[in-house]
């Protein structure tokens, strides 16, 4: 799990975690959680949510629980395509959620994205 680990309200079990695996911050594909999102830099964003600072040991000491004075809104959002100006980027859906919108917007005559 890491020395860090921030809960916040959802229904999915999700939340952010610091990981001893480091090594998957080099890796292109970095989808290795169950649905948790690993953070690279845990301790400056529990340090920047925090009012005064934390200290964090190895990643053999058992990770902290810090309960915030102030809730902060956290907003995950997936993208598997996006617009940069003129060019269209896509990455694979590994979660499998863009079928139904393709389903949806499908054009007759149109062929079909995949």
């Amino acid at each position: 799990m890491g020395r860090a680990k921030f809960m916040f309200p959802n229904h999915l079990g999700i939340y952010l975690h610091d990981t001893p695996a480091r090594d998957v911050f080099a890796r292109s594909a970095r989808y290795v959680s169950n649905g948790c999102v690993r953070l690279e830099r845990a301790d400056d964003l529990a340090n920047f949510l925090s009012s005064s600072d934390l200290v964090f040991g190895d990643a053999e000491q058992p990770t902290r629980r810090v309960v915030l004075a102030q809730p902060v809104p956290v907003f995950i959002m997936h993208f598997t395509f996006w617009a940069e100006g003129k060019t269209l980027s896509f990455h694979n859906d590994v979660y499998h959620k863009d079928q139904p919108l393709l389903d949806a917007v499908q054009i007759e005559g149109m062929p079909g994205i995949s």
